[in-house]
């Protein structure tokens, strides 16, 4: 679990190379789990890196292990939008803000919503 919340706290709240690279290293024996959450948190990782082909499969993996939880969901829907994926990623990020719980992202879902329900602005 540490290496879990030690990787998402650097995907968070650090950007640069040696950070994510860190967090690559910590999580990458995550890709196998059956555990949604450590899944998540690998795919969220490589989403970070700009890993979009490697985060979404595993990141459907993670949603597919717990269909419930609202940051996978997120995640999801965030792969699904940079894989060109529109539709999907509009259901994943409603499926996200479907609960009256206000979480950190959930102003970046909302916004990602909107441009997706018009596209235009």
């Amino acid at each position: 679990m540490a290496a879990n919340n030690l990787a998402m706290l650097l995907v968070t709240y650090k950007k640069d190379r040696h950070s994510l690279d860190r967090a690559r290293d910590l999580t990458a024996v995550f890709a196998s789990s059956s555990v949604g959450g450590l899944l998540d948190t690998n795919g969220w990782v490589h989403f970070k890196r700009g890993e979009y082909s490697d985060a979404l499969p595993i990141l459907a993996r993670a949603a597919e292990r717990a269909p419930e939880a609202k940051e996978i969901r997120y995640h999801l829907g965030m792969a699904e939008l940079h894989a060109g994926q529109s539709a999907r990623a509009r259901s994943d990020l409603e499926a996200a803000l479907s609960s009256a719980t206000k979480y950190p992202w959930s102003d970046d879902a909302r916004n990602v919503l909107a441009s997706l329900k018009n596209p235009t602005g």
